[in-house]
């Protein structure tokens, strides 16, 4: 048995009518390989347009937590040893949670993405380029000179990172 590999359509399909190169809409009476091509495709583009508009995330690896500080979408961060999040530094501390989802003030719950794809529209990355942790929860394609040598992940478009935190190592 053979691989069956979906055919993946170039055009945006309406949604509301079978597939234009149908010659009559009793071509749709009975769904195939055909049909399932073009939902597949159709999901695709949905899923790619949420992202597009940014602030996309994939993965379960999503916490909720108490903010100890101001924090922006974008922000690196810590759990402090009272439970509650900052922004994390390379040259302070090894410890790294994830990347903050939305901007929150101090006090209020926000959630972070600990493992996985992080999309933000206001990165300017460069796609295939390794990420460490700086200071300030901020990023950078340079290893810092001090403290922790903390890798993120690549990013995979200049606004998408593909997260994946390794063990920190001490300079």
């Amino acid at each position: 048995m053979g691989w069956i590999t979906p055919d993946f359509p170039n055009s945006i399909w309406d949604g509301l009518s079978p597939r234009t190169s149908r010659l009559s809409r009793t071509d749709n009476i009975d769904p195939n390989s055909e049909d399932w091509d073009q939902i597949v495709a159709e999901l695709i583009a949905t899923q790619q347009a949420i992202v597009d508009q940014g602030g996309g995330v994939s993965g379960d690896n999503i916490w909720t937590i108490t903010t100890s500080e101001d924090l922006t979408a974008g922000d690196f961060t810590l759990i402090k040893p009272n439970g509650t999040l900052e922004k994390a530094d390379a040259t302070l501390d090894p410890a790294i949670a994830g990347v903050v989802l939305e901007s929150k003030s101090t006090g209020e719950l926000t959630d972070i993405l600990t493992q996985g794809k992080y999309i933000n529209v206001n990165w300017s990355l460069t796609p295939g380029a390794t990420y460490f942790l700086n200071t300030n929860g901020q990023i950078s394609t340079n290893p810092p000179n001090l403290g922790w040598v903390i890798q993120l992940g690549k990013a995979i478009t200049s606004t998408g990172l593909d997260l994946n935190i390794k063990s920190s190592i001490k300079l």
